[in-house]
This record gives structure tokens, sequence and C-alpha cells, in this order.
């Protein structure tokens, strides 16, 4: 592991060396608060170029626009073995679905081939979203074609959230309509607090503990959200009555049993 300090610059460069020709995975960490990143690059041979291999870091990540899926193409020789070739490579590169190039910078470029020059074995590009969806990108060269497919899922959104909060508040006004006895004023006001916070809570459950095991088959957008608002407020007020009920049944038997040593009744034989 290297590392070091980058003072009064905006960059920092290493160097490298290898004896035989590999790929190299190279993380770069910090303590500001910046995004580490990873970088893979390729020590290459110079002998003849026979196919090439495609990996990605990731099959899925969140359609907010920034967040990338890393691909990596490798040229590679009859052993296996990263090659340039000493020629120029054309790589064809033919997307489908949602998603788009990333620059460096994080802007969006067009979609098109490259050009792997005589001195480079390997090929990267990132892929980003802002809309939720499976994408899909072939890459070709010679007679040789690889296909990788990848999913971006909605992001975690306040606009998610309000959906999931509706949700628990539809619920909760649909109980109090049905219940035709008068209540408190706090019971009108915990109630619908109770299913809100409920709502949201299964909601993050799902989003962070069930969707990722499969987000194609679980989808997290608004209307999963307003779905799992309407569980989770039922939920939060019927946990709610359960604790209120034994609350008071408790308070009714300390009652019950205070006035039983003043009359020196039993307490069964007290009535509330």
């Amino acid at each position: 592991m290297v590392s070091g300090m980058v003072s009064r610059s905006c960059q920092a460069t290493a160097t490298f060396v290898s004896t035989e020709p590999g790929n190299v995975e190279i993380n770069t960490k910090n303590q500001q608060g910046l995004r580490n990143t990873t970088q893979r690059k390729s020590v290459c041979d110079s002998t003849n170029v026979s196919s090439f291999v495609v990996s990605a870091d990731r099959e899925q990540a969140p359609a907010d626009g920034a967040t990338p899926i890393s691909l990596y193409v490798w040229f590679q020789d009859s052993q296996g073995k990263p090659t340039h070739g000493n020629q120029s490579k054309f790589l064809g590169i033919d997307p489908t679905g949602v998603g788009f190039r990333l620059t460096s910078t994080g802007g969006e470029v067009p979609i098109g081939p490259s050009i792997v020059s005589e001195t480079e074995c390997s090929y990267a590009e990132s892929r980003a979203s802002d809309s939720a969806g499976v994408a899909a990108i072939r890459f070709s060269f010679r007679s040789q074609s690889e296909f990788k497919r990848f999913y971006f899922y909605p992001p975690l959104s306040f606009r998610v959230l309000v959906w999931a909060a509706l949700g628990g508040l539809a619920c909760v006004f649909v109980r109090i309509v049905h219940t035709h006895k008068r209540k408190a004023l706090g019971y009108y006001v915990t109630q619908p607090l109770t299913g809100v916070i409920a709502a949201i809570g299964i909601y993050l459950f799902f989003y962070y503990g069930i969707a990722p095991l499969a987000r194609k088959s679980f989808p997290s957008g608004a209307g999963m959200a307003f779905l799992l608002g309407l569980v989770g407020g039922y939920l939060g007020v019927r946990t709610l009555d359960l604790i209120a009920r034994y609350f008071s049944a408790l308070t009714r038997f300390r009652r019950r049993k205070k006035d039983s040593e003043k009359t020196n009744l039993p307490v069964s034989d007290l009535r509330t």
C-alpha cells in the first residue's frame, strides 16, 4: 500500500512498475469526506491480441444520475495475458435501455465506438442513469462480442418518503372514519403521527433490508412506497392500540388493588 499527502495541489500522481503483464486495481481513499475511488489498470504485453474480456464493478446502482457503474475491457493474448498487440483496436459499443456514459468530471457524453491505442490494452467507462430500469451494453471486437446487463433502481428521495407517509395517513384516516366512538383530542394527534412514523420505518426497512436482495423483483418507487405506507400505518396504529390497552388494563388493575386494600374486599369482587 502506498500513502501520501497532497499539499497545495489539486492532484496526486503515483507510478508503479511490473516485471510481467497483468491487471492492477488501484484504490484511493481519503479522510476529508471525499468519495473513495477504484481504478483498474493493466500492465500490457506486446503479443498478438486474440480476444477480450469485460467486467463491471457492480450489477446495480441508484438511478440518481451520478452514481456510476464502471465497466472494464481488457484485450488479451491466447494465454490470457493483457496485451496491446502493437496495434490500434476498434471497440464497438452498443448500449440499450436506460443510462448514459459519464465523463471523468461527471458530464454526459454521446454513445459510440472507441479506439484503443496501440500502447493501451484496456478500456474503461462509467455509466449512470436518472431513470430506473434495465440497461445493457454490447462490446464487440473483430468477430467477438460480449454482453453486460445491469439495473438502475429508484433512489431514496424525499418524494418517495412523502408517498410512504401519505400511505400511512390514508390508512389511519380510514380507520378513524370507521371508528364511531368519539375520542379525546390526543387520539387524533397520536394516531396519524404513529401511522406516518411506522409507514416510513416499514419502507426504509424494505428499501435497505429486502429490496437489495432482488431489485428487479422488488420495485422501490412511489407506488411501492404508498403500498408499504398503508401496511406500516395499519401496523403502527394497531401496535399503539395494543400498548394503550395494556397500560389501560394495568391502570385499572392497580386502581382496583388500591380500592381492595381500603375495603378489605378481594380484587375480583370490585368493579371498575
